[in-house]
């Protein structure tokens, strides 16, 4: 006789996960041919890496060789002028011009303006126009003038100028000697002719008003023998000569 049922006994419960895997237990095993599903993340993949791009930048990072590079720019050469009749002289070309600072010696400043200020490499012509300068120290000078012109042309050199002014007080003359100079002038137009080279004579004639002087000493071809200049001026006439010591 089989045990009566207990009371006491409960049914088992239902577990809902428990029957959802026994399903999948009961259901076909999949085909082993089958490839099983492509895993996710959740981070997408690296882009496979590409040489289009490493390539440049390797390349750019190489330096080229010394034959490719491009030349150094030419540094200007330092000025040797000491006063405005020299700046114009060791200009190459013919330009607009502006400029401030030291003089060579480093014992004077000056600030100049011109619209035309220059010397013409190929025919020698130096030229001023509508210029004004101050020049303050071992050299002082105080100048405007219209126009200034003037070239050489072997032994032979000479200059014209129109409408200018000038003040001037110092040791750096105009002929490029070292020693002293002062004067003061005014020329509604004036010229000047110099002949000769370390040994010249000059004279010059305008019609303005003037008076100044200047002497000094130089060594203008570099010979290593001195030469004593002197120059004067006196309302509208001027003068002037240099002498090579034969010493």
């Amino acid at each position: 006789m089989p045990d009566p049922i207990s009371s006491s006994s409960s049914p088992p419960s239902y577990d809902p996960y428990a029957d959802d895997v026994g399903q999948v237990s009961r259901a076909d095993a999949p085909n082993s041919s089958q490839s099983p599903p492509p895993a996710t993340s959740s981070s997408p993949p690296e882009p496979p890496a590409t040489s289009s791009a490493a390539v440049p930048r390797l390349v750019s990072s190489v330096p080229p060789p010394v034959s490719v590079l491009p030349p150094p720019a030419p540094s200007a050469p330092a000025s040797s002028a000491n006063n405005n009749a020299q700046r114009t002289t060791e200009r190459t070309e013919i330009a607009p011009y502006a400029s401030y600072g030291k003089t060579a010696s480093g014992d004077s400043v000056y600030a100049g303006v011109a619209l035309y200020k220059g010397r013409d490499a190929k025919s020698g012509l130096e030229v001023e126009v509508l210029s004004g300068s101050v020049q303050v120290g071992a050299q002082n000078e105080l100048q405007i003038g219209f126009q200034r012109a003037g070239g050489a042309q072997g032994a032979l050199a000479g200059s014209v100028e129109t409408f200018t002014a000038r003040a001037n007080l110092g040791i750096y003359n105009d002929d490029g000697s070292k020693g002293l100079n002062v004067g003061v002038s005014a020329t509604a137009v004036g010229f000047e002719a110099t002949v000769g080279g370390p040994n010249s004579v000059s004279y010059g004639v305008s019609a303005g008003v003037g008076l100044g002087g200047s002497v000094g000493l130089r060594d203008v071809d570099g010979d290593g023998k001195k030469e004593l200049c002197f120059r004067a001026s006196f309302l509208a006439a001027s003068v002037g000569a240099c002498g090579e010591s034969p010493l």
